[in-house]
């Protein structure tokens, strides 16, 4: 009886310090990739509150992911939880996913903003680049989901978990929540510069205009 308890509470110090430990290394690896994250999201898409929708979407998602892994876990599969390392991994694979897509998305916008108006950049960006996301992400889930069928514990809530995460970084926040977040945030989610912009002036068109009216033209002065 004593043993029994011994081993159980040895059990549980070492499930405690295993948790804490899983618990800082994410905190450190969010901040590190956070910071990564948002310099090269910043040098692309020329913002500094763009990077910090892109991350807050990307966060959320994670954590839906998550919350929806542990939920089928614990009343489908009748285990008390996801595996220790399974935040990690979800984590890491959702930032560099999520960062990867919501890029083409938001670059894609960025340009259609130097031509077109808001509403009308949205629907062309999305339109044009919804159907690559969509299968970059239907593909890269049913290659995680053969996880699930494998019988091992570990690496069926692995790929629960990262399928999950897949679906709602490629789908919802890639697809659907960005571009609506940046058609409601305007000239603030490109801030300090918008797109239109960086984009050729009307003045600078119609002095090209002429000129090249003129060197049209110059054949017929020499006759």
């Amino acid at each position: 009886m004593h043993g029994g308890s011994s081993g159980s509470g040895w059990r549980s110090a070492v499930t405690l310090d295993t948790r804490t430990a899983t618990l800082r290394d994410l905190r450190i690896v969010y901040l590190i990739a956070a910071l990564l994250i948002a310099v090269i999201l910043g040098a692309v898409l020329r913002s500094v509150v763009a990077p910090i929708v892109v991350l807050v979407l990307v966060g959320l998602a994670f954590l839906g992911a998550l919350g929806a892994s542990v939920l089928v876990v614990q009343h489908l599969q009748g285990d008390p939880g996801v595996s220790s390392s399974i935040p990690l991994l979800l984590f890491l694979l959702v930032v560099a996913l999520g960062s990867d897509y919501t890029i083409i998305m938001a670059a894609r916008l960025r340009e259609e903003l130097h031509r077109r108006r808001s509403v009308e950049a949205v629907q062309t960006a999305a339109r044009t680049t919804i159907p690559t996301i969509a299968a970059a992400g239907a593909v890269l889930a049913a290659t995680f989901a053969s996880l699930i069928v494998t019988g091992v514990t570990a690496l069926s809530q692995i790929g629960l978990a990262v399928v999950t995460g897949i679906l709602l970084v490629a789908f919802a926040v890639a697809c659907w929540l960005l571009p609506a977040t940046a058609h409601l945030l305007g000239h603030w989610f490109w801030w300090p510069r918008h797109p239109r912009q960086d984009a050729p002036s009307s003045r600078d068109s119609t002095h090209q205009v002429p000129e090249c009216a003129s060197a049209g033209r110059s054949p017929a002065r020499d006759r």
